[in-house]
């Protein structure tokens, strides 16, 4: 997870991004909860259907929101430090994350429905 260059890109909200049918919402925030942990991001439930989730990778620090129901769930932009975000685009380690955390999410809704 290093930091090198200056390559910077969009950032990618994640939005719309489905959740199996049958789960209940508290399925859903569980789920969401251990994956982030899995990763190594600090979750914290604000409360039901937002989770705010942070990544320190060395003197770098992102953050996202994480909203949620049963149908579905969003990734977006909170805040970050030295990525070089300038209100449009950012690190691309960043996307990089939010898609591995993405991942992560997906997968374990789909093992909460087994």
């Amino acid at each position: 997870m290093f930091i090198g260059g200056c390559r910077s890109t969009p950032v990618n909200d994640l939005n719309n991004q489905s959740i199996p049918p049958g789960l209940s919402i508290a399925q859903v925030s569980k789920a969401i909860l251990k994956a982030g942990n899995t990763r190594g991001w600090l979750m914290n439930k604000v409360e039901e259907g937002h989770i705010v989730a942070e990544i320190h990778v060395r003197s770098h620090f992102a953050a996202v929101d994480i909203r949620y129901n049963e149908k579905n769930y969003h990734i977006s932009y909170r805040d970050s430090d030295n990525l070089k975000y300038d209100g449009q685009n950012i690190h691309k380690k960043y996307n990089q994350w939010v898609n591995n955390l993405n991942l992560d999410i997906h997968n374990s809704l789909l093992i909460n429905t087994l």
